[in-house]
């Protein structure tokens, strides 16, 4: 690819995400299957396009909205693979799981295993196992936000697309409303109606991600001021420690819809293959159970990013680690937690 794409490939990624959520959002793309198709033929296209053009998967790593979702989201993960460092630098001589063999490719993904610290670059393909012959590279289980604290190149473009991923979850929480404002809102803008939806919900969603990437930014300021760091620094290591939580805030509102929509699967079914019949409306799970269920998987991203926002600290401050450095990290944390719960 070219080095311009590589280079800022972590920016255009999420810019390509939140362009995705966007078309989502403000074009209501849940009561519109052509838009949906749309979206999905359009990403399918492009990696069409540069498989075309590029060997392996360049598309999915440097360019693809719904990798970069899938990858960011990976990283809190149970499971890693990972090569042992010192076999592959100590008897490996044709690192065939990086290249290629005769029967079978090197990694799609352009990653040697000696050097993958992450999930994002990793697709847990198993080519690289298949094609060991030393047996170097292995399918582990580990503590679930490990990779969050001991990964070794951070990137500031991964914090913005956290912080605005969870911007952009109360969005999709409070949709109808969101939609409801932006058509009253458009009603004092001299265009039509529908462009002037367009309009109102644009300026929202831009408005939205950039006050929770503001008060991200001011927190990173002051934050390093307690740790006598740069802020770039910090901003570019926090971030990853809300990560469980805005994972765990996307799990409760989309199990929140398989919940009260799954009753609609069968009818759906039988529409597809020519039946014809009445399914009664049920829910899963009574409502009780649900929200109980959904604070649950709120309380557990906030428990997990709250692990890992100590262990950032620590990493950071080592043995000086007092209560001063952890305050306004948890008092953050607490509070976007808050909003999640209410």
């Amino acid at each position: 690819l070219p080095a311009l794409l590589t280079r800022y490939s972590g920016w255009i990624m999420a810019a390509l995400c939140l362009i995705v959520f966007w078309a989502e959002v403000v074009f209501n793309a849940y009561d519109s299957p052509m838009l949906t198709g749309g979206i999905l033929l359009t990403i399918a296209s492009g990696a069409l396009l540069f498989s075309a053009f590029f060997e392996r998967y360049s598309w999915c790593r440097y360019l693809c909205p719904l990798g970069a979702l899938n990858a960011i989201f990976s990283m809190p993960s149970i499971l890693e693979l990972r090569a042992n460092r010192e076999m592959c630098l100590n008897q490996c001589s044709d690192h065939v799981c990086y290249r290629d063999t005769d029967s079978s490719s090197g990694c799609p993904m352009y990653r040697h295993p000696f050097l993958v610290d992450n999930n994002k670059d990793c697709i847990l393909c198993g080519r690289c196992i298949l094609n060991c012959n030393l047996r170097s590279i292995e399918l582990n289980l580990r503590l679930a936000p490990q990779e969050l604290w001991s990964l070794q190149n951070v990137k500031l473009s991964d914090n913005f697309l956290i912080i605005s991923l969870g911007a952009i979850s109360f969005l999709l929480i409070f949709h109808l409303e969101f939609l409801a404002l932006a058509e009253q809102w458009a009603r004092f803008i001299p265009v039509g109606e529908g462009a002037g939806t367009v309009i109102v919900g644009t300026a929202l969603f831009l408005a939205v991600i950039l006050v929770g990437w503001g008060a991200y930014m001011t927190f990173a300021g002051l934050q390093a001021m307690v740790l006598g760091e740069k802020s770039r620094k910090i901003a570019s290591v926090f971030g990853y420690g809300l990560l469980p939580l805005v994972l765990g805030g996307y799990l409760a509102y989309y199990a929140d819809m398989f919940i009260n929509r799954a009753w609609q699967v069968v009818p759906n079914i039988a529409t597809l293959i020519g039946w014809q019949g009445e399914v009664q409306e049920f829910q899963l799970l009574a409502p009780s159970a649900t929200s109980t269920f959904l604070h649950i998987v709120i309380l557990g991203g906030m428990i997990a990013s709250g692990y890992a926002i100590y262990k950032i600290c620590r990493r950071l401050e080592g043995e000086k680690l007092h209560l001063r450095h952890v305050l306004l990290p948890y008092v953050t944390l607490f509070s976007f937690s808050l909003l999640y719960l209410v």
